[in-house]
């Protein structure tokens, strides 16, 4: 068992290129479009909530999309100086 999750980690971290910046910077991304996502339907009467964030949808979606950016800027810039291709 423990030569799987030894093995499994070993291709987690090949798949970002053995950084965890361009992980942290995924992970920044991905969260960035589920904010987006999320904070431009309005879920009130869906789920009959009426929960006040201090937020309007505008300012959340932006909050979103400027975290997308953020990690794609992020794993650009990683990116760079590996040496890698972008």
């Amino acid at each position: 068992m423990d030569e799987i999750s030894t093995s499994l980690w070993e291709e987690t971290k090949a798949f970002f290129k053995h950084s965890t910046t361009i992980l942290a910077a995924r992970l920044t991304a991905f969260t960035g479009l589920i904010v987006a996502a999320v904070g431009a339907m309005n879920w009130s009467p869906l789920l009959a909530l009426n929960v006040d964030t201090g937020f309007n949808r505008n300012q959340i979606v932006w909050l979103g999309i400027l975290a997308f950016v953020q990690g794609l800027t992020f794993e650009i810039a990683r990116r760079r100086t590996l040496g890698l291709p972008s």
